[in-house]
């Protein structure tokens, strides 16, 4: 919770200028009444519209409003010219998408005054946030720094939050992040569950198909990838698999923060033509790091290493 000081004494000045002219802003049907000459300094939107009919007197949008409590609080600010408010960041960021509809500046910087600028250096915890912030403002350089970061630190953010806004930000964000030569990922099958949620989604997501190297995917993964296929998107998933191939021949695994460990997968399986004294076959498979296994040193000892039937690893 944050108090806010509203002290813009020339707009609480053209407010209060006694003109028999009063305009509604509605907002989600939620009707502000104020008057023309302080809408037509405070919103762009209104003075754009004013322009083509000096005779408006209402303007209707619509836009995501999280908190029933936003209403109140720019009727505080539109209305009642109050001096400060008390707000936390949900209500904020209300006022932030209004204010972007509306072209109020003086809503969209209450929120990043209060909580995109004492953000003072990109984390993993912010990035995605910052991200949203510079797209809906269109700043085309901090965007870059922002999707850098997340590709950089890809294997460490919350992807959730980056799907919650993955249809605001669109493929081509998405596409910028996942296709960076500076991607580190946990592994390719964590990569290909993100893709996955997004497509189930929406299939415009389909083409990020492509980033995942399918060569180092479990069966289940590809068979989920399968299942995405329709109509729509078949063409994406077909050359998903066709440049899995292709790299097949001479790839090798792209930098992975998780360190795959074979036999701790229980897909793989060993064996040995002799024991050495009173030691088990069953210790080779054990998986553990807190038993030995030696076969005897006789001349032709062998040791067996092979994936199970049906496994992939």
């Amino acid at each position: 919770m944050v108090l806010v000081q509203l002290n813009n004494h020339k707009l609480k000045r053209i407010n209060n200028y006694q003109a028999h002219d009063r305009v509604i802003f509605g907002i989600n049907n939620v009707e502000i009444s104020l008057s023309k000459s302080f809408a037509i300094a405070i919103s762009e939107y209104f003075y754009s519209q004013y322009l083509l009919d000096k005779r408006i007197e209402k303007i209707q949008i619509y836009v995501e409003i999280r908190s029933n409590d936003t209403y109140n609080t720019l009727k505080d600010i539109f209305e009642y010219q109050k001096d400060e408010i008390e707000c936390d960041e949900v209500i904020l960021k209300d006022l932030f998408n209004i204010g972007r509809v509306l072209g109020v500046q003086k809503l969209i910087k209450l929120y990043k005054r209060n909580f995109i600028d004492p953000m003072t250096e990109i984390d993993k915890d912010h990035c995605i946030q910052l991200l949203e912030f510079y797209f809906e403002t269109s700043e085309n350089e901090k965007i870059i720094e922002s999707t850098e970061f997340i590709s950089s630190h890809f294997y460490e953010i919350d992807t959730n939050k980056l799907k919650l806004i993955s249809q605001k930000l669109g493929i081509d964000i998405l596409q910028r992040i996942l296709c960076s030569d500076k991607l580190e990922i946990e592994d390719e099958d964590s990569l290909a569950d993100f893709i996955i949620s997004l497509v189930r989604e929406d299939r415009v997501f389909s083409p990020l198909f492509k980033n995942i190297c399918l060569e180092f995917c479990k069966e289940t993964t590809i068979n989920e990838i399968i299942d995405t296929a329709d109509e729509n998107n078949f063409h994406d998933v077909i050359k998903s698999f066709a440049d899995s191939l292709l790299r097949r021949k001479d790839s090798q695994p792209r930098a992975c923060k998780h360190v795959i460990e074979y036999f701790k997968s229980g897909n793989v399986e060993m064996s040995a033509s002799s024991i050495l004294f009173d030691g088990s076959l069953g210790y080779i498979n054990s998986y553990t790091n807190t038993t030995q296994f030696a076969a005897q040193n006789k001349p032709y000892q062998w040791v067996q290493w092979r994936i199970k039937e049906n496994y992939s690893i």
